[in-house]
């Protein structure tokens, strides 16, 4: 299993490295189209895309996490999964497209008519995509996987830049989306040898192991959903444009960062074959890396939201500092236990996970409705705070269980950037309260303040490691043992 760990290691530190790379450029992606089009226009798009997600449910059997659980899978397993991904597309396909009227009458907007069907073809080239691609996960191939998911998001990226200038419109967005969709799908095709054909041979085993994925995901939608159906409905499209690209950026360290090492470490848990101690230290290191990431970049978010938004979106984009604020630290708990789930996954027993987000639904949904009503947008941000912080202690409790790990060595893993972040945050604070930054252009200040707290983030992080013996099986020492390489590599 030594192996597998080390791939893992490497794979996850390539594809966050990289992906960090590509984040950049749709950051200023995301500086373009906020100063070309109106917060109505992204709030517009949002209400499109929370119904165009609750016909995705149909997708939610993960049949990619099936054939990645189950080693042996063979071309009927793969030939069953494309079928039925094939098959729910044309059936979600054609409800969006002659439900698209009704659809845009029930969100009090017609302009969605003519949006809704076009997201309707999406939907469908979206679920002919070839499975084959799964492989490249399962067989912890992180160049081919990353290369399958970045390569379409750059060439969307110009495209929606340029229908911004040339549309000055919400279509822009809705282009760019339906053209990565279709690059998506060519890639997977050119990039993946497998050619699938219609099979329902292995459909029993399919659906038995995805019930509680299924599930699982049809939870995960309303946690993620519900606040946008209900500030639209509520506030109205530019206050759910406010509150969307604020909990967007907010939610930077899950979505691309987090996400890329969940990714990369769920093939290597499964190779595990539920073996619960080969699994507890390949967990620990996972969860290391996701602390060393996710505490700086929460913590940073929060500390320089008032910069950040200003720079990244534009003056007109004020509104949505508060929401970066407060989502951004409600992020931090979250990216410490998604992990979580793919641990349960690896196990058989996914059915945790359900559970998990009944619990955290059962408190959520009711706080939102209560204040998004009297407290409007910021209400719902500070809501999914408190939610966050309730669920953590619960999600770390259920992991340790299930992993047979005590409660203080999971938390042990975390403490160096807990520390390092604790101090970055003293820092970042004092400066910003006793000098005199609102003088100053938010371009100017913010990059500074950046390079700051990295500096602080980073040093205390390798003065703990050092001050601990550099023990060699630690996050750190396979950072530095990377970045040395690299340099000799340079230096050759």
């Amino acid at each position: 299993m030594p192996n597998v760990g080390s791939q893992v290691a490497r794979g996850s530190i390539w594809m966050v490295g990289l992906r960090f790379s590509i984040k950049f450029l749709g950051l200023i992606n995301t500086m373009i189209i906020a100063r070309i089009l109106l917060p109505a226009d992204f709030g517009l798009i949002a209400i499109a895309m929370a119904f165009y997600a609750l016909v995705n449910l149909i997708n939610s059997f993960g049949f990619d996490m099936v054939l990645i659980h189950n080693q042996d899978a063979d071309k009927k397993d793969y030939d069953t999964a494309w079928t039925m991904q094939a098959c729910f597309g044309l059936l979600g396909a054609l409800g969006i497209f002659f439900g698209a009227e009704q659809l845009a009458t029930f969100a009090e907007d017609l302009r969605l008519t003519a949006v809704f069907q076009v997201l309707a073809i999406m939907f469908f080239i979206n679920n002919i995509r070839n499975i084959g691609v799964v492989d490249f996960r399962k067989q912890l191939d992180f160049k081919k996987e990353f290369n399958f998911t970045i390569a379409p998001k750059l060439l969307s990226t110009a495209i929606t830049i340029a229908c911004a200038f040339w549309l000055q419109s919400y279509w822009a967005l809705i282009i760019g989306m339906f053209a990565k969709t279709v690059i998506s799908v060519l890639l997977s095709y050119y990039m993946s040898k497998f050619r699938p054909h219609f099979s329902l041979h292995s459909w029993r085993q399919t659906v038995g192991f995805s019930k509680w994925l299924l599930l699982s995901n049809v939870l995960l939608f309303i946690n993620n959903k519900f606040q946008d159906f209900l500030i639209g409905k509520v506030q109205g499209p530019s206050a759910l444009g406010y509150f969307n690209i604020g909990n967007e950026l907010a939610n930077l360290p899950t979505t691309e960062l987090i996400a890329p090492v969940n990714r990369a470490t769920y093939p290597g848990y499964a190779k595990t074959g539920g073996d619960v101690n080969a699994l507890q230290q390949l967990y620990l290191d996972v969860l290391s890396s996701i602390s060393i990431l996710a505490f700086p970049i929460s913590i940073g978010l929060f500390c320089l939201a008032n910069f950040a938004v200003p720079v990244l979106l534009g003056d007109k984009w004020t509104p949505a500092i508060i929401i970066v604020e407060i989502i951004a630290l409600a992020s931090l708990p979250n990216s410490l236990t998604t992990n979580n789930a793919y641990v349960y996954t690896a196990l058989g027993k996914p059915k945790i996970t359900t559970y998990l987000f009944m619990v955290r639904l059962a408190i959520l949904v009711p706080a939102l409705i209560y204040s998004v009503e009297h407290y409007g947008i910021e209400g719902a941000a500070y809501s999914i705070l408190a939610v966050s912080l309730f669920m953590y202690p619960c999600s770390i409790a259920a992991v340790s269980k299930q992993l047979q790990l005590p409660f203080w060595q999971i938390m042990k893993v975390k403490l160096s950037p807990f520390l390092a972040g604790l101090l970055m945050f003293i820092v970042l604070a004092t400066l910003e309260a006793q000098l005199p930054l609102s003088d100053y252009h938010p371009l100017i200040v913010m990059p500074i303040l950046v390079a700051i707290g990295g500096l602080v983030y980073i040093s205390v992080l390798l003065g703990m490691w050092l001050l601990n013996g550099k023990p060699n099986n630690s996050m750190e020492k396979k950072c530095v043992d990377v970045i040395c390489r690299k340099l000799k590599l340079v230096n050759s």
